[in-house]
């Protein structure tokens, strides 16, 4: 029994506290809600997919989060773990759900096409599963997702399109066309996508993602994970996972400092305290940016909008909800 719900670990004498325990010492660790291995069981598509075989009820099909995590699409927040997130399945809406620990049902029409078969587990496809996220997820969310899928060529643009021009009726579609409106594979992270959600619904140009940076001689410096060449201004986010040694530190130092130098870019570097703690503080300092390279924005609201989000934030400590650009352009 490598791989046990806490019902299978008690029909073995064993108490919650004692599985608890085990989690603690690192013995066990919790592969999804409800379902647990041990330590030396590896983390793969088979053991996620036997982990959700013991918790999933019959007759379902795994869809958003469950089903991108199974295809090995990374969709969740920095700091999230899919070990406490519970398992996305839908059903028929001629089906009552089943409740079940551990599982958050949805009631969907679903085609066959529009299901794989995957380690003994039905899935939604990859399309499905994107459009799913893109139209039910949080707007920065929503766009990562999309992002995300599109990065490993997991989806294309045209056929994400081609999907939702057939929605125009269905719930929250004008959300999903919103959200695919601005995505783009050239994001390689959640934070970097969920940066340039905020840029754009603040008003800012958008941006370009992963933009090659080059000296006076044409020899490559780097890459800015994104920016807006015609004004020379970049901004980048530096993750704990990628950006914590002092050596990824130094180089991140010395390319930046190269680009600003030789290549004549402003770079702005933000990390979760900005992105998470301080978005609007960051909409501020870029826009200034863009400004001094000459941005002149659609209306003299965007700038009174930010202006209004930073003293919001400084003042509350709380996030600024933005209003979309199209709104502003009719006040």
């Amino acid at each position: 029994m490598d791989i046990f719900t806490l019902a299978q670990w008690r029909a073995r004498g064993l108490s919650r506290g004692a599985l608890n325990r085990a989690l603690a010492a690192d013995a066990v660790r919790r592969v999804v809600k409800g379902a647990y291995a041990y330590a030396d069981v590896p983390d793969t598509l088979e053991s996620r997919a036997m982990a959700v075989r013991l918790v999933r009820p019959h007759d379902t099909v795994l869809c958003r989060q469950t089903a991108a995590w199974l295809g090995e699409i990374d969709v969740l927040a920095p700091g999230q773990d899919i070990a406490r997130e519970p398992i996305h399945a839908i059903v028929s809406p001629d089906v009552t759900p089943t409740r079940v620990h551990g599982v958050k049902p949805y009631q969907a029409e679903l085609v066959e096409a529009d299901v794989i078969e995957q380690h003994g587990l039905r899935r939604t496809r990859d399309l499905r599963t994107a459009l799913d996220l893109g139209r039910f997820s949080p707007r920065p969310r929503a766009v990562a997702a999309l992002d995300a899928f599109l990065h490993h060529e997991r989806v294309s643009v045209h056929d994400l399109w081609r999907r939702t021009a057939l929605l125009v009726a269905c719930r929250n579609c004008r959300r999903l066309r919103a959200n695919l409106a601005v995505a783009d594979g050239g994001a390689e992270s959640i934070p970097e996508s969920e940066q340039r959600v905020l840029f754009i619904d603040a008003g800012l140009p958008r941006p370009t993602t992963q933009i090659p940076v080059h000296d006076s001689w044409g020899e490559l410096i780097g890459r800015l994970d994104l920016g807006w060449r015609a004004y020379r201004v970049g901004s980048e986010f530096d993750g704990e996972a990628d950006h914590s040694s002092r050596e990824q530190r130094a180089h991140d130092a010395v390319r930046r400092e190269r680009m600003r130098n030789e290549a004549g870019w402003a770079i702005d570097v933000a990390g979760k305290g900005e992105l998470w703690g301080r978005p609007a503080e960051l909409v501020a300092v870029t826009s200034e940016r863009l400004l001094q390279r000459g941005w002149k924005p659609a209306c003299g609201e965007v700038l009174e909008q930010i202006s209004r989000a930073r003293e919001f934030e400084a003042r509350t400590g709380q996030q600024w909800r933005w209003m979309p650009l199209e709104r502003l352009l009719r006040c």
